[in-house]
């Protein structure tokens, strides 16, 4: 019975640097990937898929508590939490909107590798962004544009999806409302789109400048 707490004991006084796997909130996260692979992999009903897919969603709000409670907070945890999300968003984009959503998707990959590539101080890049960008970056997207645009990022592809199925029964007697539903996510995620191609074109800019440094102290030698 004693096994397990003496397993993780030795783990965290001998292997301090693996602990980090092993924080709580690391751990909702590696249950969410499962829980997207059994919602993806399996041939679910479009209903049930979606709840699953919601319910793995509901428990990334519950890592970030879990983290800042345990103080747990971690570089790989950042990483993995936003990780998990894009994967989660890319497999229901392609099934919500199979045109468009691995474009949507390949944008939310780039700008996700040209900001993780500082670690968990990627926000640090915002300092100095355009007032446009700055806004949605303001307080840790608890502003209005913050809300704006990551509430369209992540609502768009489940409302998208429930679309294409039927499952809000009840908006086919509200189709104004829900074709102004519609249009305002979308705006909101070309919004986030325009975000997310700032930050690519800055991290492109920025390494074509660091080229020319290197070429610069080439030819200095």
């Amino acid at each position: 019975e004693q096994t397990y707490p003496n397993l993780l004991f030795c783990i965290f006084v001998l292997f301090p640097a693996m602990s980090v796997f092993l924080f709580v909130p690391n751990l909702i996260g590696y249950l969410r990937i499962v829980m997207l692979v059994l919602t993806f992999a399996l041939s679910l009903p479009p209903h049930t898929l979606l709840a699953l897919y919601l319910a793995q969603a509901f428990l990334d709000w519950v890592d970030g508590i879990a983290a800042r409670r345990l103080g747990q907070c971690s570089a790989f945890g950042a990483w993995l939490d936003v990780a998990v999300d894009n994967t989660g968003r890319t497999l229901l984009w392609c099934l919500a909107a199979p045109s468009v959503g691995p474009v949507v998707a390949c944008l939310e990959w780039l700008a996700f590798v040209c900001t993780h590539t500082l670690g968990q101080h990627w926000k640090g890049q915002f300092d100095h962004a355009p007032t446009w960008v700055a806004a949605v970056m303001a307080n840790g997207f608890k502003s209005p544009a913050g809300i704006f645009t990551i509430g369209a990022l992540h609502i768009l592809p489940v409302w998208l999806y429930a679309l294409s199925h039927s499952l809000f029964t009840f908006m086919t007697t509200l189709p104004t409302l829900t074709l102004f539903c519609t249009g305002f996510l979308i705006l909101g995620r070309l919004y986030c789109a325009a975000v997310e191609s700032w930050v690519i074109s800055r991290h492109v800019a920025a390494l074509a400048s660091l080229h020319d440094q290197q070429a610069g102290s080439e030819q200095r030698k």
